[in-house]
């Protein structure tokens, strides 16, 4: 298989870009005029950080609906509605992630400046659907008034990531290829490079208790990283003093 584990710096550096370009501040209150344009630029870098934070689900990514994915108080929530080999369950769960580290405050600033941002440049007919808790998360105005809904598949995820890595300057070595899968691989391989337990990470990326698929996805030669403490230091149960300066 040609396909790599996404690395938690290259997450970590998508973070850092959307940052920039929404001019988040130290204060992790993003402050750039919201323009179709600018929400272009960061929906790649979102959908991947959020995506390689949540071990790629469904609900973060493609799926995802306005409803799915909110800041909350502390952190963030995010409600499945899917959950692997359980099609016919219609109850949904939530999975919750609390702010720990700089990187996930900033996160949080920018999840939140996306979710206004929509509101502030859709047309005044369509801002109802889009804003809606059925409204889906990444889409854009005016990208099916003409036409039928763009279907967001792993595919668009693929795309979004690759778009992304360009973006951070990132790229796969010759002969190898990151995909959307990569942000599981990458979540699974990260947190168990800085000793996160096993049933934490299958409970965070949906995989059934007591599954041994997690074993697939976890790249024994993936190092602990710093990058890799600020996304999932929240599931060790301690607290780590971090250096790590904020990146602008």
């Amino acid at each position: 298989d040609s396909r790599l584990s996404l690395p938690a710096t290259v997450a970590l550096a998508c973070i850092d870009e959307a940052a920039r370009l929404a001019r988040c501040s130290t204060d992790n209150v993003c402050r750039a005029r919201p323009t179709l344009p600018l929400l272009r630029k960061l929906r790649p870098l979102l959908a991947t950080a959020i995506g390689f934070q949540f071990g790629n689900r469904a609900s973060t990514t493609q799926a995802a609906l306005m409803g799915d994915l909110v800041p909350s108080v502390d952190g963030f929530l995010l409600r499945v509605r899917r959950q692997k080999g359980k099609a016919a369950d219609l109850r949904f769960r939530v999975v919750s992630i609390p702010v720990v580290t700089p990187l996930q405050q900033r996160l949080r600033a920018l999840l939140e400046w996306w979710r206004t941002s929509k509101q502030l440049v859709c047309p005044e007919f369509e801002c109802p659907e889009l804003a809606s808790e059925t409204g889906r998360f990444w889409e854009l105005p005016f990208e099916h008034l003409f036409g039928p809904k763009i279907d967001f598949t792993s595919a668009t995820q693929t795309s979004w990531l690759r778009e992304a890595m360009v973006m951070v300057g990132a790229s796969a070595p010759p002969g190898y290829t990151y995909t959307s899968h990569s942000l599981r691989h990458g979540m699974a391989s990260a947190a168990a490079a800085i000793d996160v337990p096993a049933h934490k990470i299958r409970h965070l990326g949906g995989w059934a208790v007591g599954s041994t698929t997690l074993n697939d996805y976890v790249n024994l030669h993936v190092l602990a990283s710093d990058a890799a403490y600020e996304f999932f230091e929240f599931m060790l149960g301690r607290r780590r003093n971090f250096t790590v300066a904020y990146r602008s």
